[in-house]
């Protein structure tokens, strides 16, 4: 993952998912604003930010809050609530060519899931390309609360992991001007596949 060297960069995109459950709507996309900045103490990174409790030249212990997306249907979003933030730890080591990092997380219900995320940095004239996956583990009540949909069903699921690879691209345009993009596909296990409100086997967001 480069870092974004001197003052805040501040970027925007629009990003679009699948709907994994059953709904009348197959996507739902939203704008989604972003802040760069890397300080000695503090940092932001996109969708997430935090502070670094400890850190030497290749790895670093943070404490960390990142905006996690909650794709449910439309018609549900008023009921369910939708993006919601998680709180945590973040343990990594590496940094411009290849990194790997693992985090416990929580959202404000103490529903807890952890992750292990590992990737690589590509870099030419203009392309910055990252390639990257990812392994979370989601406990019995994280993956009852949103992927069950416990707020609109009374199933309860058990743990469950989803595996997810992806790569994103920044491209440079001209000065400080620079095009974004991903794509990610989260492959869901058989606990998930399982549950009565899933309706495909995986999630593709761009």
């Amino acid at each position: 993952m480069v870092r974004h060297c001197g003052g805040p960069r501040i970027a925007a995109v629009l990003r679009t998912a699948s709907i994994p459950f059953e709904s009348r709507n197959s996507t739902v996309s939203s704008f989604v604003p972003m802040l760069f900045y890397e300080g000695d103490r503090f940092f932001v990174r996109g969708t997430s930010g935090g502070a670094h409790l400890w850190k030497d030249g290749q790895s670093e212990f943070n404490a960390l809050t990142r905006l996690r997306f909650f794709d449910i249907p439309s018609e549900f979003q008023n009921q369910v609530q939708g993006d919601t933030a998680d709180f945590g730890l973040q343990y990594r080591i590496g940094q411009n060519v290849s990194w790997l990092e693992s985090e416990v997380m929580s959202d404000a219900r103490g529903n807890v899931h952890a992750n292990l995320r590992g990737g690589a940095t590509y870099v030419s004239e203009d392309w910055v390309v990252e390639p990257a996956i990812q392994l979370r583990w989601g406990s019995s009540d994280f993956v009852s609360r949103y992927l069950a949909v416990e707020p609109l069903t009374s199933e309860e699921a058990d743990a469950a992991f989803i595996l997810t690879p992806g790569v994103t691209a920044r491209y440079h345009l001209v000065s400080d001007l620079y095009l974004l993009g991903s794509i990610n596909y989260s492959f869901f296990d058989g606990e998930i596949r399982d549950l009565g409100a899933i309706d495909d086997p995986g999630a593709l967001e761009t």
